[in-house]
């Protein structure tokens, strides 16, 4: 039984932490989690719902500039150095992969 000041939450948290390697800061990713250990859920749901707006962000941008490239004629393309098969499998692609 959980003692009565336990949400629950900060076990779902500490489970969380848990799933961040080391190999997760040399590529440049940082954990939601405050770095001292300690929960500020309110900076945690920040970081959480800026890090959502940013790849939606992405994902919109990435699909807008994929709809402009199918858009370019031959000589255009060839312009910047790409086929026309280029273009169609960049445009095939789904907009959540870079």
């Amino acid at each position: 039984m959980k003692p009565p000041h336990d949400t629950g939450l900060g076990t779902l948290f500490v489970t969380m932490t848990a799933l961040v390697s080391p190999a997760h800061h040399k590529i440049g990713l940082r954990p939601l989690y405050p770095a001292s250990g300690g929960l500020d859920t309110r900076a945690w749901v920040r970081r959480a719902v800026n890090r959502l707006l940013r790849t939606l962000t992405t994902w919109h941008e990435r699909s807008r500039q994929r709809q402009r490239l199918a858009e370019l004629d031959d000589h255009l393309l060839r312009d910047i150095g790409i086929t026309r098969a280029q273009a169609q499998a960049e445009f095939d692609k789904p907009f959540w992969r870079a």
